[in-house]
Formats: structure tokens, sequence, C-alpha cells
């Protein structure tokens, strides 16, 4: 035995991460990232080229992400499920 526990079923790889969630996500809404900032927060900013980029974003961000675009937190940090809420 390797001492690793083998009653779990196999993780599949996440191969978008958040930052291709938050990407594909702004491309199923036909924005560029400065705007997609713009009408998340309601002011100018280049935070969404670096969360796009890998930087992660505040928890609290991707809460209001979640809560502005009516996005399933579990899709967009975990990729399980459907991008919005139904």
């Amino acid at each position: 035995m390797d001492g690793l526990p083998h009653n779990r079923a196999p993780v599949e790889p996440d191969t978008f991460g958040l930052a291709g969630r938050l990407s594909q996500l702004r491309h199923h809404l036909d924005q560029s990232q400065v705007e997609m900032f713009k009408l998340t927060f309601g002011q100018v900013g280049k935070s969404w080229t670096k969360w796009e980029g890998g930087t992660m974003p505040p928890l609290r961000v991707i809460a209001l992400i979640g809560t502005r675009w009516d996005v399933d937190l579990n899709w967009l940090i975990l990729g399980k499920g459907k991008m919005f809420n139904v």
C-alpha cells in the first residue's frame, strides 16, 4: 500500500480554472475585460484582465460576480454545474 486513500472517486481535472471561467462568462456576455469590470463594479478598472490571467480575485469579488450576473458559484469556483443559476 502506498498510504493513499483509495476509496475516493477520481477527480476530474479542472482544465479551465477560475480564470478560464471568468473569460467564458465575459465572452458569453459579449463584453471586453474593461467593460466587464465596469458593468460589474460600477467603476473603471483593469483587475478583470489580471483575474483572467490567473491572479486570484478576493472572495468578496467572486461573490459579487455571482450575485451581479446570477452565476452559479459552484460553476464559477469549481467548474461544476451550469454557468447560470436557474
